[in-house]
């Protein structure tokens, strides 16, 4: 059909060619299809099937002009794409084939010596096309599939590799450079991957040994995957282009998952057919000698005194080692593998694996070397840091570079209570979280911190019973569904709690609970010696009997705040007070009643005073009150209301008795009536002793007292001990 150039006559609609191209078609779409069911199509379905697509391209080219067709080029196509996936001989054969049709057709209309160098032509673009781009896309394709197959298992290793490392004890190394981010989970996979690529080579080059010296055929490494129980091709060096390396086995199938299941080498050598249970090629290579030994961890070394040492630490019961692989090797030869070629092959496999536990022990030395530097470093971080806000920001964004979260938080643990305040969170949602409290009883962080009391992870929390949320029903973290939370323990008394959220589901592996059950030690540590060093600050600017700021804090807070006043402009005010007739309560009632006096006027004084002010005791009787952003006024009105619920009210001494006492207070201002922290001092002491000097129990601003300055006798003098020195601003 094809010869006589039956197609040309389409254009005309002539039925006869119709109906032939429609079962021409047809055939070639039914051996399109059969072609695709074969597991292993051999050369005859493999030149048949060609030879289908190839006949089939005829129809258009002959409707559309034959050999001058502009459709001519489909030809070198379709030789190109059978090229890529066809062996050398099918598409030799194939080639010649279409040629000689184009030949015969030539021949048949008599057209073939005018028509000769246009046939030539086609001949030597075919041939361009098929060795070139046919070859070229076939080798690249092959090497991509091996190197697709090879990271593949690089990655597998390379979990395999990190699962070693990730159980390891912690100890001490010398530390190195520092960055916290090197023990992020993102560093640690690049770390595996690397080493699993030192691996690999390592393994090839003792193949590539094993091949120059025996000289076999192919040679090949299986091992089981981390995560599955069947063997995978790891390695393999041939002669072969059909080297399946996406086929794997289960145990017990074919020659490599029978050596692996029976633990026993297997030595084929004296066969006069090729072996049929090679299943590692995706075609018969016709072999004829196979020899494989298994790869066994913890097996004893052959000739080795008394059988050798074990080597390896995974051991079967009873001493005879894991099996973890398969090693062979084959070849097109009869005869060629010996006892003495077997010996040599099970040395060969105690090699490798030797290799493998090298190295996974230096992989793990790495491991135990970075994680300590960066534990020794975050540790120095925090040792440095004294205040509970340092702490608290530093713990925050050093985790955010081991793990990336979305939501944080911090909490402290008040056990008289049983209630934990969020001190410090970071992510969506953390503005309003701060400062929230949620008690044990609660939410999953409140029983972590009552009954688990160890790191507790939670991978998806929308498939959780949701009654019990993270902290609280009145603080709310959307979106969620990872959940990492520490108890922070000191001496087995919790402190506080860690809490980490991801949006991602699963993300926190075994390898990063040991990191944050390491880290969670450290972090409580820091925020108990915050919270010591908080205490003893406090009480270096804290009066012990009434718990007001004592002196030394009233001069540094009156500084700041005539700095601040100055900068803005804003006005500042100073209140003095000072208990009438003290010194009598000492006298009549004894020094603990003037202390429960002292401490009575203390709490009126905090309950007066807003956030921003401070109350101080100044000294002896005598006390201070701080008013940022105050003019005279409103200082006047506020002593007033101080001086009236002192007047109104009673003070509890020993023995069940009640006193009243009275106060007087002199006020002074910013910038009506001081200009620097010395002249407010001054003048609010003033206006002190101008309310004392007028009877007492009264309010005196200093612009009143310097009006009745000529009707006083006599100056105070309380302040000027600090001229020129502590009051200097």
């Amino acid at each position: 059909v094809v010869v006589f150039n039956t197609f040309s006559r389409l254009e005309k609609l002539d039925p006869a060619p119709i109906v032939l191209a429609i079962i021409l078609a047809a055939l070639a779409a039914e051996r399109f299809l059969s072609y695709l069911r074969l597991e292993k199509p051999g050369l005859w379905e493999q030149v048949e099937f060609g030879l289908f697509l190839v006949l089939a391209a005829e129809i258009p080219l002959q409707a559309t002009g034959g050999i001058t067709s502009p459709l001519y080029p489909v030809k070198y196509f379709i030789l190109t794409i059978l090229a890529l996936y066809f062996p050398v001989v099918p598409i030799v054969v194939l080639a010649v084939a279409a040629l000689g049709l184009e030949a015969a057709g030539l021949f048949s209309r008599q057209e073939f010596w005018n028509q000769l160098e246009v046939w030539i032509l086609h001949s030597v673009f075919a041939a361009v096309f098929i060795l070139i781009f046919g070859g070229a896309f076939k080798s690249e394709r092959k090497w991509r599939k091996k190197a697709e197959t090879r990271l593949a298992e690089i990655n597998r290793e390379a979990r395999s590799l990190g699962e070693a490392g990730a159980g390891l004890p912690r100890n001490p190394a010398e530390p190195g450079s520092f960055q916290l981010e090197r023990i992020s989970r993102e560093h640690r996979e690049k770390r595996e991957i690397a080493q699993a690529f030192d691996l690999d080579e390592r393994i090839f080059r003792i193949l590539e040994i094993l091949k120059r010296t025996i000289r076999p055929f192919t040679c090949c490494l299986y091992f089981t995957g981390p995560e599955e129980n069947r063997l995978r091709l790891r390695e393999g060096i041939s002669d072969s282009d059909y080297l399946n390396y996406d086929r794997t086995f289960n145990p017990g199938e074919g020659v490599i998952g029978w050596v692996f299941q029976n633990r026993s080498p297997i030595q084929l050598s004296e066969l006069d057919h090729p072996l049929k249970g090679i299943n590692y090629y995706s075609r018969d290579e016709g072999i004829h000698s196979f020899l494989a030994v298994p790869v066994v961890r913890g097996a004893l070394v052959p000739g080795s005194p008394s059988d050798g040492e074990r080597r390896g630490p995974a051991r079967k019961p009873g001493g005879e080692g894991e099996v973890i692989g398969v090693l062979a090797i084959d070849s097109r030869e009869v005869s060629v593998f010996t006892d003495e070629l077997r010996k040599l092959m099970e040395v060969v496999a105690h090699q490798i694996v030797d290799t493998i536990e090298n190295a996974e022990i230096r992989h793990q030395m790495s491991v135990e070397s970075i994680e300590f530097a960066a534990f020794y470093e975050l540790s120095k971080r925090l040792s440095a840091a004294l205040r509970l806000e340092e702490v608290l920001d530093l713990t925050l964004e050093s985790i955010k570079e081991i793990v990336p979260y979305d939501f944080a938080a911090i909490a402290t643990f008040a056990e008289s209570t049983g209630e934990s305040i969020i001190q410090a969170a970071r992510g969506e949602g953390a503005e309003a979280a701060t400062g929230g409290s949620f008690e044990i009883h609660e939410g999953l962080v409140g029983w972590v911190l009552d009954s688990y009391r160890k790191v507790f992870t939670v991978g998806n929390l929308s498939e959780r019973d949701q009654e019990r949320p993270v902290f609280s029903s009145r603080i709310k973290v959307r979106g969620a569904k990872s959940l990492l939370a520490i108890p922070l323990l000191v001496e087995g008394k919790v402190i506080g709690s860690f809490t980490l959220l991801c949006r991602e589901p699963n993300i926190f592996s075994e390898h990063e609970i040991q990191i944050f059950d390491v880290l969670g030690n450290q972090i409580a540590i820091s925020l108990e010696k915050a919270r010591i060093y908080q205490q003893v600050e406090e009480l270096a600017v804290t009066d012990g009997l009434t718990s007001l700021a004592n002196h030394r804090r009233f001069q540094e807070k009156l500084r700041e705040e005539f700095a601040r006043a100055v900068r803005h402009p804003e006005p500042v005010s100073l209140i003095f007070l000072d208990l009438d007739h003290f010194k009598k309560i000492n006298d009549r009632y004894g020094h603990p009643a003037g202390d429960a006096v002292l401490r009575g006027l203390a709490r009126i004084l905090k309950s007066a005073a807003r956030e921003i002010d401070l109350a101080a005791r100044y000294g002896g009787e005598e006390f201070a009150l701080l008013l940022p952003n105050t003019d005279s006024g409103g200082a006047v009105k506020l002593a007033e209301r101080i001086r009236k619920l002192t007047e109104q009210g009673t003070f509890q001494i020993e023995g069940g008795g009640k006193i009243g006492v009275t106060v007087s207070a002199g006020v002074a201002s910013f910038p009506e009536d001081a200009s620097t922290p010395q002249e407010i001092l001054e003048r609010a002491d003033y206006a002190l002793y101008v309310a004392k000097e007028k009877g007492r129990n009264r309010t005196v601003p200093y612009r009143r007292a310097a009006k009745e300055r000529e009707t006083l006798s006599t100056l105070p003098k309380k302040g000027k001990e600090d001229e020129g020195s502590e009051w200097n601003f």
